[in-house]
């Protein structure tokens, strides 16, 4: 946020900037999380699998 407070897009574009800002925020947030899952999902198929269920 401090970054926000020197760049100025927030009061340059009024509300259009600040939408700006929250929808590159959703963006990004949600790459991050698909990146996550997508390493959860690689690191699930190179572990063994027990054949004892969940144990």
């Amino acid at each position: 946020m401090l970054y926000l407070q020197h760049a100025g897009t927030a009061n340059m574009f009024g509300a259009a900037g600040s939408l700006v800002i929250i929808l590159m925020w959703l963006y990004y947030s949600t790459a991050v999380f698909l990146l996550g899952a997508e390493l959860a999902a690689m690191a699930a198929r190179k572990r063994p699998h027990r054949e004892s269920g969940w144990r």
